[in-house]
């Protein structure tokens, strides 16, 4: 089994992972514009890693009943795409960016729909009040880095016509797959490097 350094040790991280400065695309303030952001949030239990995951309600407009990562849509009022993530983690999960330790971020993914994702990493501080957003998140996921990273838990596959979609073996009973899954396997891949 793989193991990660103890928790304390985010230069870890810091040293494989991008810069979390990165600007708007200029097209980030015109009515058609695209991005989002999200923030892969990690949190230490027990001296182990574990990713939170949020699954989606079933009255959201989009991806209903779905596993991701904290986030949305760009708004006017974020300066950045790293604040974008910060503000819809403490909108859906409560986690105010005061009790997040940003280590780095992954690299922006453009979807079959044009939409560009900014992914970022982030050490929550742990155990902190969660208070979800019953419009948008109906339960969290934590699933340990160490499971995630095992080869034999996530496969590819073509889905919808589309090829190399990443599904992970269901957790709990929960299946992570998608944009998600891919960001999830991206950010694996560069701690292993």
């Amino acid at each position: 089994m793989k193991t990660m350094p103890a928790p304390i040790e985010t230069a870890f991280f810091s040293q494989r992972l991008y810069s979390v400065d990165v600007d708007f695309p200029e097209r980030i303030h015109s009515q058609d514009a695209k991005v989002a952001a999200v923030l892969l949030p990690l949190v230490s239990i027990e001296e182990e890693y574990h990713v939170i995951y949020t699954k989606r309600t079933e009255t959201v407009l989009s991806h209903k009943g779905q596993i991701s990562f904290p986030g949305g849509m760009a708004e006017v009022q974020d300066i950045d795409p790293c604040r974008t993530a910060l503000r819809e983690t403490e909108e859906e999960l409560g986690i105010p960016a005061a009790s997040i330790k940003l280590v780095g971020r992954l690299e922006q993914v453009q979807t079959f729909t044009n939409l560009i994702i900014y992914p970022f990493v982030g050490i929550v501080d742990w155990p902190v009040p969660l208070i979800l957003s019953t419009e948008e998140v109906s339960k969290i996921i934590l699933i340990p880095l160490h499971w995630l990273m095992e080869p034999e838990h996530s496969i590819e596959k073509e889905y919808n016509g589309h090829q190399n979609v990443v599904f992970f073996q269901p957790y709990e009973g929960e299946v992570l797959w998608g944009i998600t899954a891919s960001m999830t396997k991206k950010f694996i891949s560069m701690l292993e490097k």
